[in-house]
C-alpha cells in the first residue's frame, strides 16, 4: 500500500536517464527530460571545453511534450536555436 502512496505523491521517482549527447557548432547538448506528470519537459545541460576547461549551462524551458523521445528531439532542436543566437554568451548568464 505505501509503494501506492510513494507513485500518488511522488516520493519515489526514478532518476532522470541521460540521452546521448550531441555535438552542435563545438558545444556538447546532453538532454535530461523529465516526466513532470503532464508531460515531459524541456531541459538539457549545455556544455563546451576550450583550453581544459569545461563550461556548462542549465538549459530550462516551460515547454512540455507527450512523450519523452518527443522532447529529446525538440529539447536539441532549441539548444540548437539558442547556441545560434546567444553563442559564446550562453556561459556568462
Amino acid at each position: 500500500m505505501s509503494g501506492f502512496f510513494k507513485k500518488l505523491f511522488g516520493a519515489s521517482s526514478p532518476e532522470p536517464r541521460l540521452e546521448e549527447s550531441v555535438t552542435y557548432k563545438g558545444f556538447q547538448i546532453q538532454p535530461a527530460p523529465q516526466n513532470q506528470g503532464n508531460g515531459w519537459s524541456t531541459q538539457a545541460v549545455i556544455s563546451r571545453t576550450e583550453d581544459g576547461v569545461t563550461q556548462t549551462h542549465e538549459f530550462i524551458r516551460a515547454d512540455t511534450t507527450a512523450d519523452r523521445d518527443g522532447a529529446v528531439q525538440l529539447t536539441v532542436s532549441k539548444c540548437m536555436v539558442y547556441i545560434d543566437q546567444a553563442g559564446d554568451s550562453i556561459f556568462q548568464e
